[in-house]
């Protein structure tokens, strides 16, 4: 089931309706009949483009679902909801988005408005396939986990090619930056503004929170471990250091190799 409220404008095209609130309270201000509206959606034939499915275009189509926007106002609607911290917004990749959801048919362009003597500023909205993509995109990535490889989880599986001291040693530099980043984003969840937000708009935030507060602990606790000696290097590992001179005990970096006679 999903929301279907559009409204006719030149040209044959349908459109969201907009909500009477410009910005963060949208559920206080709908308008009752909008949920006379509620139909029935068929979403099991998404033919959005793979290479599409990015969380920025996710973030484009839901603010354009609230109400036609202009790029500007988009990005500035992504800070203010800190998407900017679990979206990467670089350079030119917001509107290079929007014009290949504009190509895809997802989202049209209502119109164009200039201030004084800025640039023109081009008005976006969601159509009723891009509602139908972006719905079904939301669903199947809320309820199927996906087989994800972060990076750091990657690293750790060749962290045997370090010897235990510098690995010690890099896995607590880690550890620092990790602390670093909570207590800035400490400081952001105590904003003022930030905390009248709805927390529907907030628990990206929270989830963000918790996977690093982990992150921190199980770290920390790993660089315990290999300095107390109860994670040891596997025995193959070590006499596989051993037999290539690169194996140090009291080192934090690992030995040159010692080429063999020939």
């Amino acid at each position: 089931m999903f929301l279907n409220f559009y409204t006719d404008v030149p040209g044959g095209r349908r459109i969201p309706a907009p909500l009477s609130t410009p910005h963060t309270d949208i559920a206080a201000d709908c308008p009752e009949p909008l949920y006379s509206h509620i139909v029935e959606a068929d979403y099991s034939e998404a033919s959005m483009n793979a290479s599409l499915k990015t969380p920025l275009a996710l973030s484009i189509l839901s603010f354009l679902r609230e109400r036609p926007m202009h790029p500007y106002e988009i990005k500035h609607m992504m800070r203010e909801r800190h998407h900017d911290e679990v979206v990467k917004l670089r350079g030119g990749s917001l509107y290079s988005t929007i014009n290949r959801l504009e190509a895809e048919g997802l989202i049209v362009a209502t119109g164009t408005e200039r201030e004084g003597r800025r640039p023109e500023r081009t008005t976006y909205a969601l159509t009723p396939e891009g509602e139908t993509e972006l719905l079904t995109w939301l669903r199947e990535s809320i309820a199927v986990p996906i087989r994800e490889f972060p990076h750091f989880g990657s690293m750790l599986a060749f962290l045997p090619h370090l010897m235990p001291s510098e690995a010690s040693a890099l896995l607590r530099e880690r550890l620092a930056s990790l602390e670093a980043e909570a207590a800035q984003s400490a400081l952001v969840l105590e904003d003022e503004f930030w905390g009248r937000l709805p927390r529907m708009f907030r628990i990206h935030a929270e989830y963000a929170t918790h996977l690093r507060n982990a992150e921190i602990a199980w770290v920390r606790a790993l660089a315990d471990d290999i300095d107390a000696g109860t994670l040891a290097w596997p025995d193959v590992i070590v006499a596989w250091h051993r037999r290539r001179g690169s194996w140090s005990d009291g080192s934090d970096m690992e030995s040159p190799v010692v080429p063999h006679e020939t």
